[in-house]
Order: structure tokens, then C-alpha cells, then sequence
């Protein structure tokens, strides 16, 4: 190799096909090895991928009257060669792994075509949108394309089937799912010129087990048991107290929780609606049990009132009649005590703990549906 560099006076500063005035093709295929779970905080998500590019190069034909058809180089006779100047525009950090030596391969055929291969791991950027969180479905772009060189210079395209993976790729994700992966070509426009790039668009499906095991059937549990309160003697006032301080709490810190999880955005989420609505379904019920509980009370203050009135009533017409009027006015007095309207203190307050046991059953369940129906993909 060192006779045909030598020999063909090769310049690894100069790209192929220059002295002709045409750009180079550089066909390139990615095989996925390995991706992290995706990150909602700092929105990226780290991947494992053998990056081939390939390219013809006459500089280096060669003959040969061996058995072996390619030649291949070691990491350390790299960098006597011309390469493409690929780079990964979205990422974050990337490295070359090492172990057990440098994971790069270059091989050349005796016609001068060159396959140049790394091992990558880098971090990427995803953007990730958060409307429909966690009934989401996030795209997340790889993005490949020269840096110094333009496409008059430079053109990238896909090899063969493109990217590579396996289906077990998914395993390393466990909050998505993956639907699709696809490739294409693209341009991208600078004030430096236009330049050859290639993506890989993995689409992902956030997987809801999880978010309905630790989210949405304990805030159900907690609102269907802060309802409870309805079902309760008005005059349990310590029970139904306890029971809707506790499940104001539990929604509370359900709803902390969650804001630690995710970024802060400028919009509603799907599941910002449902624990607002949850909040808002447990702060009725404690309300509504303040209501019946005020209703109570006040009734009490009236029965007490009006009996203590009797009572001074009874008193003075006791000291004006006689003995024989004394008898019928205490029959007349009895009638009077206890008037139709004030035989069942508190009934008010309960009535409309029954009124209220349905609306708060059948409101949250309407709710339910109308949430569901609305975030789910068909």
C-alpha cells in the first residue's frame, strides 16, 4: 500500500474526482446496535451505530495477482487516506469507541472503491412535543451530512437497504415503543453554501403501562375514595374531614411528582388536564361536605331556637290558665312543639348528599370517556 501511495503520487488533502470537476459520491448505511431510553428533561436520547461509507477513488486501483480481492488497513494507516467529513448535526456528545482498539475499518478493492467503517456512540437531540403526553408519539432524526464540503463537491445517498436494525432495539427503551424507522436524503442551506445530508427518522410510541399503573388508576382511586365522603353520616364531621384533607394531599403530590419528570412547556398537557380535573373533582367533594356540614349546623341553631321559644312559651301560658285549661293547652302545646317542618333536622343536607352521591359518580365517569376519546389515537 505504501508503493501505490507513493507510486500514484496520492495527496490525501485533495478529494477524489477533483482534477475531474464533479463531486464524489459517498454511499453510506447505518446499522443501529443499541439505543438509551429517551430523556424528557434534557430531551435527547444516546445510540450505539456502525456508520459505513463508501466512495470511489481511481487514485488508489491497484493490481494484484492474489487470492484477495480488498485490502484491508489497520486504525493506524487511516489517516494516510482521504475521508468524508461526515458529522452529526443534532448531537450532543459523540465518541469512537476504543476496546479493544480503535473501531474503525478501511478496506480497499483492487478497482479503488474504499468502504470506510466506524463504530459510534453519541447523544442526540430529540424535540420532543408534550400535548398528548403520555399518549405521545415522538419522532427523533439522525442526522448526517458534510461539514466543509458542498454539494458541488460532495454528495451523500443512501447504500442498499440504508439502515439496519433489529427488532430488538425496543428492549433498551422501555417508555416507547418503536413504530417505524425510515431514511431520506435532504439539504441543508447555510450562509456558507448548500450541503448533502442524510436522516433517519426512528418514530416512537411512549408505552402508557407504566403511566396508568403509577398515574391514572391511583388518582382514580384517590378521587372515587375522596367521594366516599358523600356516602358518610353528615354528623361524621372528624371522617369525612380526614378523608377529604388525605385525598386533596395524595392528588397534590401525584401532581409534583409528575412536574419533576417533565420539562416545563409553555402548553397544556394531556395528563396536566387530568390531574387538574382530578383536583378539581376532590376539592367538590370536600366543598360539597362543607356545604352539608354549614347546612347542619345551621339547622341545629334553628331547632334549638325555636324549642327554647316553645319552651317560654309553654312556661307563660302555664301561669294564666287554670287547672282545668292547663290539660287542653298542653295538648295544644304538644302540636305546636314539633311542627311538620322541623321533625328531621338536617334533611336538607342530606338530600343533597344524595343528590350529590350520582352527580360526582356519573360527572367523573363523563369525564373519563370525553379524555379518553380525545387523547387517544384511533
Amino acid at each position: 500500500m505504501q508503493h501505490i501511495l507513493t507510486c500514484m503520487d496520492y495527496d490525501k488533502r485533495i478529494r477524489p474526482h477533483f482534477n475531474e470537476g464533479r463531486p464524489t459520491v459517498v454511499d453510506v448505511d447505518i446499522s443501529l446496535n443499541d439505543m438509551s431510553p429517551i430523556n424528557d428533561i434534557t430531551m435527547d436520547f444516546s445510540v450505539d451505530f456502525f456508520l459505513r461509507q463508501r466512495w470511489e477513488e481511481p487514485r488508489l486501483a491497484y493490481n494484484t495477482s492474489s487470492n484477495t480481492n480488498m485490502i484491508t488497513l489497520s486504525y493506524e494507516q487511516v489517516h494516510f487516506f482521504w475521508v468524508p467529513d461526515s458529522y452529526l448535526t443534532k448531537e450532543k456528545m459523540a465518541f469512537l469507541h476504543t476496546v479493544s482498539v480503535p473501531n474503525m475499518l478501511l478496506r480497499i478493492s483492487p478497482q479503488g472503491a474504499v468502504l470506510f467503517s466506524q463504530r459510534i456512540a453519541a447523544t442526540v437531540k430529540c424535540k420532543l412535543k408534550y400535548s398528548k403526553y403520555p399518549m405521545d408519539s415522538q419522532t427523533c432524526r439522525i442526522q448526517l451530512e458534510s461539514f466543509a464540503h458542498t454539494r458541488d463537491e460532495i454528495v451523500l445517498r443512501w447504500f442498499g437497504e440504508s439502515v439496519e436494525y433489529s427488532t430488538e432495539l425496543s428492549d433498551g427503551i422501555p417508555n416507547f415503543d418503536i413504530t417505524k424507522v425510515s431514511a431520506g436524503n435532504c439539504t441543508s442551506i447555510y450562509s456558507t453554501g448548500s450541503y448533502s445530508c442524510l436522516y433517519v427518522d426512528i418514530y416512537l410510541k411512549r408505552n402508557l403501562l407504566s403511566y396508568m399503573l403509577h398515574m391514572y388508576i391511583p388518582t382514580t382511586l384517590v378521587v372515587l375514595m375522596s367521594f366516599v365522603s358523600c356516602w358518610l353520616d353528615p354528623t361524621a364531621v372528624p371522617a369525612r374531614t380526614s378523608l377529604s384533607i388525605a385525598s386533596l394531599l395524595v392528588i397534590t403530590m401525584q401532581a409534583i411528582t409528575y412536574q419533576e419528570r417533565t420539562p416545563m412547556v409553555s402548553y397544556i398537557r394531556a395528563l396536566d388536564v387530568w390531574l387538574l380535573m382530578c383536583i378539581i373533582f376532590v376539592v367538590a367533594s370536600a366543598l360539597e361536605f362543607a356545604t352539608v356540614n354549614t347546612m347542619l349546623e345551621r339547622d341545629k341553631r334553628k331547632l334549638a331556637k325555636r324549642q327554647g321559644r316553645e319552651a317560654r312559651r309553654n312556661r307563660h301560658t302555664s301561669k294564666k290558665t287554670n287547672q282545668e285549661n292547663v290539660e287542653l293547652d298542653d295538648t295544644s302545646d304538644t302540636d305546636v312543639s314539633v311542627p311538620k317542618r322541623t321533625r328531621t333536622p338536617g334533611k336538607r343536607a342530606r338530600q343533597i348528599d344524595i343528590v350529590a352521591r350520582f352527580v360526582t359518580i356519573l360527572g367523573f365517569l363523563a369525564f373519563i370517556i370525553l379524555y379518553w376519546m380525545s387523547y387517544v389515537d384511533s
